[in-house]
């Protein structure tokens, strides 16, 4: 998409059907008369919400070819990820408080950019691309909490890709990793038990009982993490279905998913966590 920056930032919003087809066409979207009038007003939206002036500020700084690019990743990232959004459910700009939403808007549409700017993985750009065009959507038809949307952009910048998915999969009890079989499965890999174990400081999942010596440097079952009210309302914050650069199927590779009986777990626990079940 190079160049869509420019693109964006010089589409005037009354120009004939073809403005809005240069930008469709950049994004690899299908030019259809839908399509054309709903791009121009997402076009409208993003311009009124001072997007466009941010572009231009950035546009004439002096940037290196990799910053430029990832600005490209971004811009594209966000404004695809607005559209199918606005595509798939009825959409159109109305937001009772429009001055101080406008402001907030900016000021984190800004945020989200610079920080984009600083990270280093493509995939990781996608991701802050995918949120500012999902909020930029989600925040025009709800009442947005702005403490907690900047939160959950500073909460993306700290965590691994790994950890992203992590949160998606414990929020959703690691359904899709559920063995067909009825065995208990446990999560082995070092790493990624390392990684779990810092969600849990940052109070994204709790242990389901508690147990003396902590068995997670071990294994940790799927049944002992409970997602915490907390990730629940993150989950709801952060669309993770529309983040384009995750990749759930990688990371639930990267698990090391074991039987409980092949996973080095102390026989006691094994019966606690049985008898948990049971219960549950």
């Amino acid at each position: 998409m190079s160049n869509l920056k420019n693109e964006v930032a010089n589409l005037m919003i009354d120009v004939l059907p073809e403005g809005g087809a240069v930008v469709l066409s950049s994004l690899g979207i299908p030019i259809t008369p839908e399509s054309i009038s709903l791009i121009k007003s997402i076009m409208s939206f993003v311009t009124k919400i001072g997007f466009m002036d941010i572009c231009n500020d950035l546009k004439d700084r002096q940037l290196s070819a990799m910053q430029k690019k990832k600005i490209d990743i971004v811009l594209k990232t966000a404004i695809e990820t607005f559209y199918d959004l606005a595509k798939d459910n009825h959409w159109e700009e109305n937001h009772p408080e429009a001055f101080q939403y406008y402001q907030y808007a900016l000021e984190y549409s800004e945020d989200l950019i610079l920080k984009a700017l600083n990270e280093s993985r493509e995939q990781k750009q996608k991701i802050f691309g995918a949120y500012l065009g999902n909020t930029m959507y989600a925040l025009n038809v709800t009442q947005p909490n702005w403490e907690n949307i900047f939160y959950c952009s500073t909460l993306i910048t700290k965590l691994s890709l790994r950890q992203l998915n992590l949160i998606s999969l414990i929020n959703t009890n690691f359904e899709s990793c559920k063995n067909f079989n009825g065995d208990i499965l446990c999560i082995t890999d070092k790493v990624v038990i390392s990684e779990m174990r810092e969600l849990a400081n940052s109070n994204i999942w709790v242990e389901s009982f508690s147990y003396q010596p902590d068995p997670t440097y071990i294994a940790i079952p799927l049944p002992f993490i409970k997602a915490t009210e907390f990730t629940h309302q993150i989950c709801k914050e952060i669309n993770f279905t529309m983040l384009k650069g995750l990749d759930i199927e990688s990371t639930k590779d990267s698990l090391a998913l074991k039987p409980i009986i092949e996973s080095g777990l102390p026989t006691p626990f094994i019966s606690m966590m049985n008898i948990y079940l049971n219960k549950n």
